[in-house]
């Protein structure tokens, strides 16, 4: 592809034959705004909408004559201002999510939602452990709650070992995975409110 000089490009610009210099900046300036864009948590996407409205914004100055070409070269204010386009961008992202985070936090509606759900999950939870026993709902509170090992659960069992607590800790997981399976109501309200 032909390389073009500013004052060319300018020209066929400002002459409405803008054809070829434009794509002659798509082969050389886009690449560049690629790699800035994707190095800063952007998308090929978003490098070639921060490039298209770069080109726009520099269409619209050369052609109201406000280009300054004594003072830029053109492949460097193309440059300069995919990067603020890119900067806007982000910006505009950050706020949008820090609206839509207050939106959610502001709206009391949505918590107590979520704290009527929170509470039915563990009333379910509570009901299925409650259903396996008491000494099953103990290890298997202390295993997955509380996050203790084997050994720590019969120390804090006393009148287990090590061994017997890993025997009944199967056991009672595979009772558990059993009363799960066959309970489709509680597998329902736990895939829906995960």
């Amino acid at each position: 592809m032909k390389q073009f000089s500013d004052q060319e490009i300018l020209h066929a610009i400002l002459k409405g034959k803008d054809t070829e210099v434009i794509e002659s900046l798509y082969a050389t300036v886009l690449p560049k705004v690629k790699k800035h864009v994707c190095n800063n948590g952007g998308s090929l996407d978003d490098a070639y909408d921060v490039f298209q409205e770069a080109i726009m914004v520099f269409y619209k100055v050369v052609v109201s004559n406000r280009f300054d070409h004594e003072k830029y070269n053109i492949h460097g204010f193309l440059h300069t201002i995919c990067k603020n386009q890119w900067i806007n961008l982000v910006k505009k992202r950050i706020n949008s999510q820090n609206r839509e985070s207050k939106v959610e936090k502001d709206n009391p509606e949505s918590t107590a939602l979520e704290e009527i759900i929170s509470i039915e999950r563990k009333n379910a939870m509570n009901q299925l452990f409650d259903s396996l026993g008491d000494k099953c709902a103990e290890i298997l509170t202390l295993f997955f709650h509380q996050q203790l090992s084997l050994k720590e659960i019969a120390l804090k069992l006393g009148n287990m070992n090590e061994d017997a607590v890993k025997v009944k800790s199967h056991r009672c997981r595979k009772l558990l995975t059993e009363r799960i399976r066959g309970n489709q109501p509680l597998i329902e309200l736990l895939r829906n409110w995960a």
